[in-house]
């Protein structure tokens, strides 16, 4: 098949999850991808009136080969994104018009996401939404109501929705897309990738981490609702001895959290990384005595499935997570989970793991790898996904 994904991200600089392994594990099945990106905070330096197009190697899969087209920006700003909502409809235009496109793979909504919707309608090309989030929560109040309309827009004109977890799909469906097929497939995980974490005496060293520190992590982006300016005025609080909150990424409220460290006087004991490069993951995973998903219980949350608690499995870590609907209903009791009802309670309970005896902890690593690897691998994960798309292709392919 000749695919084209659209995104409203930046491909070559967000963070590595699903949005950048399904096209390349596509791909490596014999699919043409080419993938229309935003190149958010890139800076006036790159001002470029003409849309660009490259072949780059994967970023996930490196093997992998994907054919990146880059809309016109005025420097990747908040302004820019405003005025790509307009400006990169004639992209859009010819690209589906003279590529002829077996399909659509649309992650993006307001600011290419409804356009996407409407011209590939025009142009008979069929369109699978994949759904990640509640979009128009993750915005201000002045934009909210305006993504929410695009929301609907694109629920109504794609040909079929995937949703990453059942809460997420039954968000879709309230929300004007009743009458559209609708399945749920679940992102894919190189397990082998993270099966690789294990404990690293030198990345210990080189955070300044004893061997006899327990340390907890946190790993993702570091958005208002990740729970954590909670866990580090808890950790303020119960001042645990000889152990270390280690905070894996960056984010909209690092500056925040860097701020309530200082104040709380705890520069010793929680350590920022900062985003770390996908390759290097699983060393720092490979620290961490217990990983925790602190965020807080809401819509958006609610709805959301955080890639890195799959990661964290993988990686066969002890997890600590908020108990949020759609991530408790893809995940369960069978994953080794310790599940908790509000953020105020997840530091409690990773520290009370350090009194778990060896073996529990053991065969609580052991059921979550294998639950993962039962229904998370990459090769089901992007063959379903795979299907899902071949089920709105004109001819069947």
């Amino acid at each position: 098949m000749k695919l084209l994904f659209i995104h409203e991200v930046n491909y070559e600089t967000k963070v590595i999850f699903e949005i950048h392994e399904f096209p390349e594990l596509l791909n490596l099945k014999g699919h043409e991808i080419h993938y229309i990106h935003f190149p958010e905070k890139i800076g006036i330096r790159n001002f470029n009136l003409r849309s660009r197009i490259k072949t780059i190697s994967g970023r996930a899969y490196p093997e992998a080969k994907i054919q990146l087209i880059t809309p016109p920006t005025l420097g990747g700003s908040f302004i820019d994104r405003v005025m790509a909502t307009i400006y990169t409809i004639p992209l859009l235009y010819k690209q589906i018009k003279k590529e002829k496109y077996d399909a659509i793979v649309l992650f993006s909504v307001p600011t290419t996401g409804w356009q996407t919707a409407l011209l590939a309608k025009h142009f008979n090309t069929p369109i699978l939404f994949r759904a990640l989030d509640v979009s128009h929560l993750l915005r201000s109040a002045v934009s909210k109501k305006l993504v929410l309309w695009a929301e609907r827009v694109v629920y109504r004109n794609v040909n079929a929705i995937s949703a990453n977890n059942s809460a997420l799909a039954d968000y879709c469906v309230s929300h004007n897309a009743q009458h559209v097929p609708l399945v749920v497939n679940v992102p894919p995980l190189d397990l082998a990738h993270f099966y690789n974490a294990g404990k690293s005496i030198n990345v210990r060293k080189k955070y300044n981490i004893s061997n006899d520190d327990f340390v907890i992590m946190f790993m993702g982006t570091l958005y208002e609702f990740s729970g954590l300016s909670k866990v580090i005025a808890d950790f303020a609080v119960l001042k645990p001895e000889g152990t270390k909150l280690v905070i894996v990424g960056g984010g909209k409220d690092e500056f925040l959290l860097h701020k309530l460290v200082e104040e709380f006087n705890l520069g010793n004991q929680v350590i920022f990384t900062g985003v770390i490069p996908y390759p290097e993951l699983p060393a720092i995973l490979g620290i961490a005595d217990v990983a925790i998903n602190s965020f807080e219980p809401s819509l958006v949350t609610d709805v959301a499935f955080p890639h890195k608690v799959l990661q964290y499995l993988a990686a066969g870590l002890v997890i600590v997570s908020t108990k949020l609907k759609g991530l408790y209903n893809s995940l369960g009791e069978n994953a080794g989970i310790y599940w908790v009802d509000e953020t105020s309670q997840v530091l409690a309970k990773a520290l009370d793991l350090r009194n778990n005896p060896p073996t529990n902890l053991t065969e609580t690593k052991n059921l979550g790898r294998t639950f993962v690897q039962e229904n998370f691998n990459k090769e089901k994960a992007v063959s379903e996904f795979e299907r899902a798309i071949k089920g709105i292709c004109r001819d069947s392919i």
